[in-house]
């Protein structure tokens, strides 16, 4: 008799629970015109729940219990929409959507193609050749290093180059470059290919890229090359009208504010130009203009 008394009991709980799970909601998904929308999520949030609209924008959410429902309708490029519905016992609830296109443009992509730096010609051999075509030991640092590092001395550029460094300082109105035991005089230290006197720390702000011959081959390019020559290519005019305005700030009082503006002449494509200035207040090496 306990045993047919249990059996009714377990009948009598799958009857019960048969009985609340007989409610299901269906609807269609359309857009604004009429037209139906495939593959639409639909989610009931409550039951963490959710289904997609068939080639006919339909869907379907069965053996559901009765309850206040909150059910969101969403497609990739439409704006979703939710409803709050309340759900009696074994009801059969139809819920349509109408989903509106979304207006808003999505964010530009922009795709930029750049050179290695060993695809990117050089002037320090005294023709325009990349740097795996150059016999000797030889680097090449871009404008995106020293924009990137916020280089703001010579020396900590060269920090980035093998077996050059700065030997000396002279009360930090001048850095005294060597490279593999050998200093880097007038001599052998180029601006754009031309010599010039390096007693004076560049501006870095101006540089466009610095290039670095290494080695005792480097005695073919200047007097007393023995460690090396150092080019220093500055920024050059285009024909592309833009500007950028920087400030840089830092302990002891420094601040630095660079303008560097450019463009063509009365949109000429033979004439361009480029103004590029700077000033320096500060620090805890120098306070120069």
């Amino acid at each position: 008799m306990k045993s047919f008394y249990f059996a009714i009991l377990v009948c009598m709980l799958f009857v019960t629970a048969d009985a609340q799970s007989q409610s299901s909601i269906s609807g269609t998904i359309t857009n604004i015109t009429g037209e139906p929308i495939t593959k639409a999520r639909v989610v009931l949030k409550r039951m963490h729940k959710q289904t997609h609209t068939n080639d006919s924008g339909e869907y379907s959410l069965t053996n559901l219990s009765a309850g206040k429902y909150v059910i969101m309708a969403s497609r990739i490029g439409f704006k979703e929409e939710r409803k709050e519905i309340i759900l009696a016992a074994n009801e059969v609830r139809r819920v349509d959507f109408t989903l509106q296109e979304r207006t808003h443009q999505t964010e530009d992509v922009i795709v930029a193609v750049s050179k290695t730096p060993n695809e990117i010609p050089v002037t320090i051999g005294k023709i325009s050749a990349a740097p795996m075509d150059v016999p000797q030991s030889m680097m090449a640092l871009e404008r995106d290093v020293l924009e990137q590092q916020q280089i703001g001395t010579l020396s900590d550029a060269l920090k980035n180059v093998n077996g050059v460094y700065q030997m000396g300082a002279t009360g930090g109105y001048q850095e005294e470059i060597a490279g593999r035991g050998f200093s880097f005089s007038s001599s052998n230290t180029f601006k754009n290919g031309v010599r010039f006197n390096n007693s004076v720390m560049p501006e870095m702000s101006s540089l466009e890229r610095l290039e670095v011959l290494k080695g005792s081959s480097a005695i073919l390019f200047g007097n007393v090359a023995a460690g090396g020559v150092l080019n220093l290519v500055t920024k050059k005019p285009i024909f592309t009208n833009g500007g950028e305005l920087t400030l840089r700030a830092g302990s002891f009082g420094q601040y630095k504010p660079t303008l560097d503006i450019y463009g063509s002449f009365l949109n000429s494509d033979v004439a361009a130009y480029r103004v590029n200035t700077s000033y320096e207040r500060g620090g805890s090496f120098r306070d120069n203009v």
